[in-house]
């Protein structure tokens, strides 16, 4: 493998002496060093260095944590930090071969998904910009940044990433986000056609309300609209005082959720705009039941069926009013 190496700082002192009416050039001091740092100079062990690194995030990112999966956002933003970040400089960027910059590029997506945090949107973008200056970047480097961009709901940038860019992604619906004023919990609603989305706030009315984090393409979650739909108290219960929201994803899919919409009325779906706007909420998974009454949080059911049995969900919704 080539070697990299930094510009070649050469001292040369030479002194000039006159013998029997020669000159004699004697160099005195030659002196060459390079400056190495792991991350701009190249050599083999930096290879092994960032696969390491990368395993070892990977690891972390990865691990079972036996029903504390809340932490993991957290414990996935340490890890990168601690391990990933310090490799993500620009200065560094041209010394990596392509395979360091796409577990670079990796690393950094797999802090997206699980924190939702745009700072590390930051870094996918540096290492695609090193890719594709090379020529050597993928449909799916464009495509991740892509999703990730939409993920933290900056859809401007990821208008202008398909803009600069060419490959097969999903177009975005026009967003009309001028209707949001203020803060707290907020989403976006689907229009008909699914050609515009717009972002509305949320409040929880007083009384009964049902807050069911879900998803069309979740089968657990259809499996517990269907149950719902074929049981009338259920389903009129779940008609008047529920609202079922996607979580915080980089694929928005309006033809699968407006077609959904069509066909499921008690369990329309629109979509989270941010998970931080709901700190009550603490499971993203679908599908996750919240039974509020007056705004309080009164109980929950993760799953479906719940582990307890279906009946369970009978005896959430007679806490809050919903069954007699």
């Amino acid at each position: 493998m080539g070697v990299l190496i930094p510009p070649i700082f050469l001292l040369v002192w030479t002194n000039y002496m006159k013998i029997n009416g020669y000159f004699i050039s004697v160099i005195i001091a030659i002196s060459a060093f390079m400056v190495m740092s792991a991350g701009y100079a190249r050599s083999d062990t930096l290879d092994i260095s960032i696969a390491a690194k990368y395993q070892a995030f990977y690891k972390v990112e990865n691990s079972p944590l036996n029903g504390r999966e809340n932490d993991r956002p957290k414990l996935t933003s340490a890890a990168y930090e601690r391990i990933m970040s310090p490799l993500q400089k620009n200065e560094y960027l041209n010394a990596y071969t392509p395979e360091e910059l796409d577990l670079l590029f990796r690393a950094a997506y797999g802090a997206v998904f699980y924190t939702l945090d745009s700072k590390y949107v930051a870094d996918m973008r540096i290492d695609l910009a090193e890719l594709h200056k090379r020529g050597v970047a993928l449909d799916r480097h464009y495509e991740y940044l892509y999703r990730s961009l939409i993920m933290v709901r900056n859809f401007d940038a990821a208008n202008s990433v398909a803009d600069e860019y060419h490959f097969s992604r999903e177009d975005l619906p026009h967003f009309d986000l001028a209707g949001y004023y203020g803060d707290g919990p907020s989403e976006l609603t689907l229009s008909p056609d699914g050609k515009e989305m717009m972002r509305r706030k949320i409040v929880l009315p007083p009384g009964p309300q049902i807050i069911v984090i879900g998803h069309p393409l979740c089968h657990f979650s259809q499996n517990a609209s269907k149950f719902i739909e074929d049981d009338i108290q259920l389903r009129d219960a779940f008609l008047k005082h529920s609202k079922w929201l996607m979580p915080q994803d980089g694929l928005l899919n309006p033809d699968v959720v407006g077609k959904w919409n069509t066909e499921h009325p008690v369990s329309t779906m629109t979509y989270i705009f941010r998970q931080s706007e709901w700190p009550i909420i603490d499971a993203w998974s679908t599908p996750n039941f919240y039974f509020f009454y007056d705004g309080q949080l009164v109980g929950r059911l993760t799953g479906w069926p719940p582990s307890g049995g279906v009946g369970e969900l009978t005896v959430e919704l007679r806490k809050i009013g919903l069954i007699h």
